[in-house]
C-alpha cells in the first residue's frame, strides 16, 4: 500500500506525469536504461519500457535515466514539467 506523503502537491502539471500522457508523448523516444560491459548506452523506446515495467518481476529492474545536460525536444518537455522538490 502506498501512502500519500504530499510530495507531488506543488508539481506544476500533474496531468503530464501519467502513464497515458507519457506514453502518448514519448512512445517512440528512446531513453537510456543502462550500459553494456563496454560502457555503451542501452536504450529502449518508452513504449517498450512501459511494456517491460508492467510485466517486470526482476529483482534488479531496469529504470530510465537520461542525461539532460544537452536537452532534446523530448527531454525539454520533461524539464518544463518538473521542479526540484
Amino acid at each position: 500500500m502506498f501512502s500519500d506523503s504530499g510530495c507531488t502537491e506543488k508539481w506544476m502539471n500533474k496531468d503530464f506525469w501519467t502513464h497515458n500522457y507519457l506514453a502518448t508523448q514519448f512512445a517512440r523516444y528512446r531513453f537510456k536504461v543502462g550500459e553494456d560491459d563496454d560502457g555503451n548506452k542501452i536504450k529502449l523506446s518508452f513504449h517498450a519500457f512501459m511494456h517491460y515495467l508492467i510485466r517486470n518481476t526482476d529483482d534488479s529492474p531496469l529504470y530510465l535515466f537520461e542525461n539532460i545536460t544537452v536537452p532534446t525536444k523530448e527531454t525539454q518537455l520533461i524539464l518544463q514539467n518538473y521542479t526540484v522538490p
